[in-house]
């Protein structure tokens, strides 16, 4: 799947990459569930993620704030932020690693169809893994 990003220019080290692709605020990103700094990619392994919804900007010093997302019952898509484990920081250090991917979004009104709770997100099932629709 192919979708447009922010990024920023990085201060390029030796080998390092030219620019930064950093979650914001409002955007719904995929994180890595049971992420081990110790991972090595593997195009065989089945990665399992969980799901965020990006409440600040990413900050060097502080990390960034998130809501953990959960399926809607009834909907292939459709999140919502859990009820419990609501809100909490991903810290700068190697926790920011655990981001794999941004997932583009749309906020639901609730109008849109019986069951759609208000301030759910569709998110593109493009960018989301097999599992899901499992």
């Amino acid at each position: 799947f192919s979708h447009l990003v922010s990024w920023e220019s990085a201060r390029s080290q030796k080998g390092g990459a030219p620019y930064n692709i950093l979650p914001r605020k409002g955007e719904t990103w995929a994180l890595f569930k049971n992420w081990n700094i110790n991972w090595r990619t593997d195009e065989k392994r089945k990665y399992e993620y969980e799901f965020v919804e990006i409440l600040s900007d990413y900050d060097e010093n502080n990390g960034v704030r998130v809501s953990y997302l959960e399926k809607v019952k009834g909907f292939v898509s459709i999140f919502r932020p859990k009820k419990e484990e609501n809100e909490t920081v991903i810290g700068n250090g190697s926790d920011k690693y655990r981001f794999a991917h941004m997932v583009p979004s749309v906020r639901m009104s609730g109008e849109e169809k019986k069951g759609v709770p208000v301030g759910s997100y569709e998110l593109d099932p493009a960018a989301l893994p097999q599992s899901i629709f499992e």
